[in-house]
Formats: C-alpha cells, structure tokens, sequence
C-alpha cells in the first residue's frame, strides 16, 4: 500500500488495494483448490440460499455487537484523543489482538 498511497488525497486507491487484496487472494486460493480437485461447484437454489440465512440469522445478530464494540474503540479513541492515538492503537491491535502474550 505505501507504493501507492503517498498523500491524503489517496484515500480511494488505499481502499482499492484493501479491498483487492483478499478478493485477489480468495480467488487464487479457489483457483488453486479446485485445480487440485479439492474444491467442488455446486448448484444451489436461491430457496436453499434463503433457508440457509433465516437459520443462521440468530448467529449473525449474537456476534454482530461484539464486532460492533470491537471496531468502536478505535473510532472513540480517535475522536478523544486524536488521530496519532488512534492510529498507535490500531497498528498495536493488528500486530497484537488483546494482549496476547507471546
């Protein structure tokens, strides 16, 4: 990312290339995987799809506030404290999730 994002004014090619990123790697892994024929297609019908969503429903909306929390702190933390803070925080967070000793 830092080949291409040199300004502030960078802030769509910086999504672009976070975005492509695991699009890019999700289908070389399929790619790869169904080469080696460990990956199989299958048809599924937009009834299955929708049944499939209804049960897993309850599982999305019992997890989505801890996602919710989880993303807020950041955000919080750059309103009070400032930008440096917040960035600070979030590389700590991604190099080490919850303070997990090593």
């Amino acid at each position: 990312m830092y080949l291409f994002v040199r300004h502030r004014d960078d802030v769509l090619i910086a999504m672009l290339v976070n975005t492509l990123v695991p699009l890019c790697s999700g289908i070389a892994i399929c790619t790869y995987l169904y080469f080696r024929c460990e990956l199989d297609f299958m048809r599924v019908s937009p009834r299955t799809i929708l049944a499939r969503m209804k049960k897993g429903w309850s599982v999305f909306m019992a997890t989505s506030p801890v996602d919710i929390y989880a993303s807020s702190n950041i955000m919080l933390l750059t309103f009070i404290a400032g930008n440096v803070a917040g960035g600070y925080f979030a590389a700590r967070e991604k190099i080490n999730p919850a303070g997990t000793k090593f």
